[in-house]
């Protein structure tokens, strides 16, 4: 088993190895602006700043992109395309295949929605003129309604008010068609069901400025912000519109699309069965997988697409607001270092916020693109990370590895007294465990559930590695302090192991003491040298025996997460288009295996265990220790994730931000603060007889153990990140635990 776990941990450091070479090939960056920074441009109807100017200070800032989201009627209104003559009638003023695409769109969602031509007579507002004459003029027909006093009146961009009819009616009642005074408009009306509910949906790509962006050397992305008040039956047919637009202007125009983003916080994905999904693979185009959206149906249309796919980041203005600019930019960098950000979607200040101006913003921006190059990242158009995958055969192994991991501490749980014939079902059976997960693993994505199979393999490793550290290399420094029958049991077998080696031959320490007692029968050489430990304090070598411990533990656990991000080793995972499941259970399970381990060891087989724990007598102390252990359990859970049920203090926050500006691959808490220098305390304090030391050692010891692990764990990280934040947790954890282990030592005076 050790032979084929050592052989698995070789895979997985090549694995990593060729992880590393997919992923630092890839360090181009893109800025996409918001297109509603360019407001007031020359297209936009006018503004201090010409367009031209602000495209070229935005090329020169390094953006590369406009982030565009499609107009709604509201934004034709005031762009001055449409006039609204009722909440439910729109006169095209602009030009009129502006009007005929926003029918169209309309018109694909919603049943009842009508294009038509109607005739306009305007009257000069506070002239002599004749008044508008005091009837309908079949407006009726349009609206589904009489209006107001019988007339539909409002205001045309040159200041006349306006009446109209229908063209049809005009033309029946006898109107003079040459009348100088009268135009005919084209018109689109909704049913009255949508009202003004249909007033904010994007609808409409704006076509001229796209070209605007493109001939100025700007590609467009398009932002597929899914409303939150439109039917969840109607996203398919949702995302068919504005697909169909970008085929239909791709087509016409010639425009080259930047990734198509999805920013929205909960929606539902295209699926690669539908249209939408059909268009975007019929034209090449790739995804922008904007961070923590909530939407189904992302696996298979990355699939259907071959993971073109750049990872998004964007913060809203809402967020953007108290962050002010150092925040955002260290934000935004910290996306681009720590998760695979390729691409940054800058979203203006909210309206009333002074830095929304583009004079205030633009700095932002020249800052920002200083950031990313001096943290050695180019900018540009990104590009998505190839294909990756790690060989099937290496996988087989890599399974292997973990399942012989696991037999190896389930070797701890055999009872010591078992026979050969249950040791010797124990190996067989291990061995078809092995056999049955390479087989699973070799086979590939032939066979069902392939995925989830190695999903549950990675969880498997995440529950055995840190145990299993914790029990091959830190548990064994303690077995010769005060009290450390109380994890290892009175046994003579277990007493035996403690001072043997898996040969049977005594170590090192047991043959000074058979020298010096004269005798190389085990159970003296047992007594005198648990005895010689106990008067020594362990004084000599103990603190060397914790060092070494941590360190051959922490590299078992990073073996081990190496062999699980192996497993988990393709451009899905590396993406997060899928992720590693069972975070929680990786993060509690490891605990609970060593409380069942502990019970074994005092209680000679599980039976007894239960039985001893289920007669036990409950005092109000044990109640009390129960509910504090239960409560540090529930907080580590709660604090866990990128967004934790319990929110993190500004000061935790703060010291977060100084460690990731100093060290870039930010060490853990848990590891350097907690874990690591915790462990070294207790074994001070163990060796001077305090009770419970010994375990609460091995406890917060296995805590650092679970943390290293489950760093690896976060798959969409650059593993070189994650190997230096480990190396630092552990540099730090080491010099933490030679400080409390002195003071520990000073205090109790050993």
């Amino acid at each position: 088993m050790v032979v084929l776990l050592v052989v698995a941990m070789a895979a997985g450091i090549w694995a990593a190895w060729t992880r590393y070479q997919f992923e630092k090939n890839n360090r181009r960056v893109e800025m996409a602006v918001d297109a509603r920074l360019l407001a007031g441009s020359d297209f936009a109807g006018g503004g201090s700043v010409p367009a031209a100017a602000k495209l070229v200070a935005l090329q020169e800032a390094g953006c590369t992109a406009v982030a565009v989201t499609p107009l709604s009627l509201n934004d034709l209104e005031r762009k001055g395309e449409i006039v609204s003559l009722t909440p439910l009638v729109y006169i095209v003023t602009g030009d009129e295949e502006t009007g005929r695409q926003m029918y169209t769109a309309l018109s694909s969602l919603f049943a009842g929605v009508e294009f038509k031509n109607i005739r306009v007579r305007a009257y000069p507002l506070g002239g002599a003129g004749d008044e508008p004459p005091a009837k309908s003029f079949g407006v009726e027909k349009l609206t589904g309604g009489t209006l107001p006093g019988g007339l539909s009146t409002g205001q045309l961009p040159g200041g006349d008010c306006f009446v109209v009819n229908s063209a049809e009616d005009g033309a029946r009642d006898g109107e003079n068609n040459d009348d100088p005074h009268t135009a005919t408009y084209a018109s689109f009306s909704l049913p009255e069901h949508l009202g003004p509910a249909v007033k904010d949906l994007p609808l409409l790509f704006p076509r001229e400025e796209l070209l605007t962006w493109e001939r100025a050397g700007l590609r467009s992305v398009p932002l597929f912000s899914y409303p939150a008040r439109l039917a969840p039956q109607l996203s398919e047919k949702y995302w068919e519109v504005l697909a169909r637009q970008l085929q239909e202007i791709g087509r016409e125009e010639g425009l080259a699309w930047g990734p198509v983003a999805f920013p929205a916080a909960s929606f539902t994905y295209p699926s690669p069965q539908g249209a939408a999904g059909r268009i975007l693979q019929a034209g090449g185009l790739t995804i922008g997988d904007v961070e923590f959206t909530q939407g189904a149906g992302l696996q298979g249309l990355a699939a259907a697409l071959d993971y073109r796919l750049l990872r998004a980041h964007q913060i809203p203005g809402a967020e953007l607001a108290p962050l002010g600019e150092l925040g955002a930019r260290e934000r935004f960098l910290r996306a681009v270092q720590e998760r695979k950000i390729r691409l940054l979607l800058l979203q203006p200040y909210p309206e009333f916020d002074p830095r929304s101006t583009w004079a205030a913003y633009l700095p932002f921006v020249q800052n920002l693109s200083q950031d990313l190059q001096a943290a050695g990242f180019a900018l540009g158009e990104a590009s998505p990370f190839p294909p990756f995958n790690i060989p099937a055969a290496v996988q087989a192994l890599l399974g292997a590895g973990v399942a012989a991991a696991a037999l190896l501490l389930a070797g701890a749980f055999l009872e010591p007294q078992a026979n050969k014939n249950v040791k010797k079902l124990f190996s067989s059976a291990g061995v078809l465990l092995i056999l049955a997960v390479a087989g699973f693993l070799l086979a590939g994505e032939r066979l069902p559930f392939y995925i989830l199979g190695r999903q549950l393999a990675a969880l498997t490793a995440a529950l055995v590695f840190p145990l299993l550290s914790v029990v091959f290399f830190m548990d064994p420094p303690l077995w010769g302090l005060p009290g450390a029958g109380q994890n290892r049991g009175e046994t003579k077998e277990n007493t035996e192991k403690a001072i043997n080696t898996v040969e049977g031959e005594l170590t090192a320490d047991a043959k000074e003491v058979a020298r010096i007692v004269g005798t190389k029968n085990k159970r003296d050489v047992q007594l005198q040298y648990k005895e010689s430990q106990r008067d020594k304090g362990n004084k000599d070598g103990l603190l060397w025996k914790l060092s070494r411990g941590l360190l051959l533990a922490s590299l078992l656990t990073t073996g081990g997460a190496l062999l699980a991000a192996g497993l988990l080793g393709n451009t899905a995972f590396l993406l997060k288009v899928e992720s590693f499941r069972g975070v929680k259970i990786a993060q509690a399970g490891p605990f609970l295996l060593f409380g069942l381990l502990f019970l074994l060891q005092n209680s000679r087989g599980l039976l007894r265990a239960g039985r001893s724990f289920w007669e036990a007598h409950i005092k109000v102390k044990h109640l009390v220790v129960l509910a504090l252990a239960g409560g540090v359990l529930l907080i580590y859970l709660v604090r866990g994730g990128n967004i934790p049920v319990l929110p993190v203090s500004s000061l935790e926050l703060a010291l977060r931000r100084k460690l990731e500006l100093f060290f870039v691959a930010r060490p853990r808490f848990k590891e350097f603060l907690i874990g690591h220098p915790c462990y070294f305390l207790l074994a001070a304090l163990a060796a001077r007889r305090l009770h419970g030391a010994k375990v609460l050692a091995l406890l917060l010891g296995l805590l650092g153990q679970i943390s290293l692990f489950n760093t690896f764990m976060h798959l969409h990280r650059p593993l070189s990140l994650s190997l230096w934040g480990t190396a630092y947790g552990i540099v730090l954890g080491l010099l933490g635990g030679l400080l409390f282990y002195t003071l520990a030592r000073k205090v109790t005076g050993g």
